[in-house]
């Protein structure tokens, strides 16, 4: 009996546009670029068809031999075998040409065609970036109670958390991956904003310090570290910059000190630090 929804199927320049470029429109399109002759077709082959039988559904191989269908091959570019294309919404999205182990293989599929899982993710982290934090955090809570091995979803998580200030919070959902002996730059980043937060001062009576005597640079200094904790980002690194600004060129410089330790929490890429490290470097270099 034939199956009604295939994961794998064989197509041909006669129904190419069919079954590839409009069938794309409701699920991931890979095209499996082979030959007779292709000894590398014949390593990559089954494990290509092994993860789309796992993934049941999540794409669809589609496969085409380029010795009966040399046009669309050269139409699209097909240059060395095997190769491996993706549709998604009638287009190309990405691809590759050789023979990928099957881990490579998967991350590939993850990339263009992610699970339900991973748009719920991408969906709660848009929450989040909207402002809707409460429905953001419900979600990626009950992510982590399906798929406690989530860890972008802990790490979204954690960086609410610390938002918020909820330090205690934070540092036990991160305890897994404290003791892991090759933590990726996403996990230390967060770890980093832990051990940030912990060494950060209350802030008032900070403040208090430096109503009373406005050029106490070491006041000065844990008051802006303590902002930046709080996420009061731009009145914090105006503090350092004043403080460095108070310093003589033969002192030592606390406040560049702290400001590089946040900008290596807060990553190179936030806008905040592509700011804050010119006007650093204006500073201490002009």
């Amino acid at each position: 009996m034939t199956d009604p929804n295939p994961v794998i199927i064989d197509v041909s320049e006669a129904n190419f546009r069919e079954a590839v470029v409009e069938r794309s429109f409701s699920v991931p399109v890979l095209v499996d670029f082979w030959a007779p002759w292709c000894g590398p077709c014949k390593s990559l082959t089954p494990v290509l068809e092994s993860v789309a039988q796992r993934m049941n559904g999540r794409f669809l191989l589609a496969k085409l031999n380029t010795d009966e269908n040399p046009q669309i091959s050269r139409q699209l570019g097909v240059q060395g075998l095997p190769t491996v294309k993706a549709f998604v919404d009638g287009k190309i999205v990405d691809g590759f040409t050789g023979v990928l182990p099957e881990d490579d293989f998967i991350r590939f599929v993850d990339k263009v065609a992610p699970s339900h899982t991973e748009k719920f993710f991408e969906k709660l982290v848009a929450l989040r970036q909207a402002g809707q934090i409460q429905v953001a955090v419900n979600g990626l809570c009950q992510l982590l109670e399906q798929e406690p091995g989530h860890i972008p979803a802990r790490l979204e998580l954690a960086g609410i958390l610390l938002d918020g200030n909820q330090l205690e919070e934070a540092r036990g959902l991160m305890a897994p991956l404290m003791d892991d002996p090759a933590p990726s730059s996403e996990v230390m980043a967060v770890l980093s904003r832990i051990r940030f937060l912990d060494e950060a001062e209350p802030v008032e009576p900070l403040r208090a310090a430096l109503t009373e005597d406005p050029s106490n640079q070491e006041a000065m200094v844990a008051l802006g570290k303590a902002l930046l904790a709080k996420g009061a980002y731009e009145e914090g690194f105006e503090l350092l910059l004043d403080s460095i600004r108070l310093a003589g060129a033969e002192d030592e410089m606390p406040g560049r000190d702290v400001m590089i330790q946040a900008f290596e929490v807060l990553g190179n890429s936030d806008p905040r630090v592509l700011k804050y490290r010119s006007q650093l470097s204006m500073l201490l270099y002009k």
